[in-house]
């Protein structure tokens, strides 16, 4: 499996607070499948601006503890950008990184509001050839109360990733079930770990696997935890598929899929 989202740099954020805590987390990852695992430390504007060049030493120093430990999976660099109108600009100036060096970049957004420059700022990098992939939208408080916001992102040639937490329960009911939703209607290309600890929030995905093997069936379950993290990697092309919108008026679980008759595959 593929891991595109984690905080296992050391002493960045709120992730690993050491390398011990790191190489825990990767111990587990390992032993959960994980054959690679993307490192994507916050950068929050004005908050939270690790150098590049501080988060590629401490990247450095990972790996080479890692190595020492023998361990079965290869660790990338990217980063976790907090949405700000400036992110195409931090983009195109090299202080944070793309996802494991390629042209799709993992975006957070606020968890209760859509700030009203998310259009722009997706329309700005996809013009600069980038993708942006927006991290758990089933987190956001607008998106989970209903769906068709993050449908509108995709429109535009986002793609999202899914938290494996949020499949199991671990942020409660609500959640969950804006998680799979989203799912269900096709507007999740990836789901990941989001992983921060050794504990609650560990990198664990083969417990919301074998949830998504039994809703999703096993071809589309392996895109979202195997072959779109690998084209991200390999360079290819991750395929969006047709989102479908949910009808307006039905409860999360129980959501019919509305298919538009022009809809276009990215």
């Amino acid at each position: 499996m593929v891991d595109i989202h984690t905080h296992v740099i050391p002493g960045l954020d709120d992730g690993a607070p050491d390398i011990e805590t790191a190489l825990g987390m990767l111990e587990i990852a390992a032993s959960e499948g994980i054959k690679h695992l993307i490192a994507t430390p916050h950068y929050i504007s004005g908050e939270r601006e690790n150098s590049l060049s501080e988060v590629r030493s401490r990247y450095e120093e990972l790996l080479e503890a890692a190595g020492s430990k023998g361990l079965d999976i290869t660790i990338y660099l990217g980063s976790e950008v907090f949405l700000t109108p400036e992110l195409p600009d931090l983009v195109r100036d090299g202080r944070v990184s793309s996802l494991g060096g390629s042209s799709y970049i993992l975006i957070e957004f606020p968890m209760a509001s859509i700030p009203v420059y998310a259009r722009d700022v997706i329309f700005r990098l996809r013009l600069m050839d980038y993708v942006p992939v927006i991290a758990h939208p089933e987190r956001n408080r607008l998106m989970a109360r209903d769906p068709n916001l993050l449908y509108d992102f995709l429109e535009q040639g986002a793609l999202s990733q899914v938290n494996s937490t949020s499949i199991t329960g671990v942020y409660g009911r609500t959640v969950k079930e804006a998680a799979l939703t989203i799912l269900r209607h096709d507007m999740a290309h990836f789901v990941a770990s989001d992983a921060h600890t050794c504990g609650g929030r560990a990198p664990r995905l083969r417990g919301a696997r074998e949830v998504l093997l039994k809703e999703l069936g096993r071809e589309r379950t392996d895109a979202l935890f195997e072959y779109n993290g690998l084209a991200v990697l390999t360079g290819g092309t991750v395929d969006a598929g047709e989102p479908e919108r949910v009808r307006k008026g039905s409860f999360f679980s129980f959501a019919l899929p509305f298919r538009k008759s022009n809809a276009k595959r990215r």
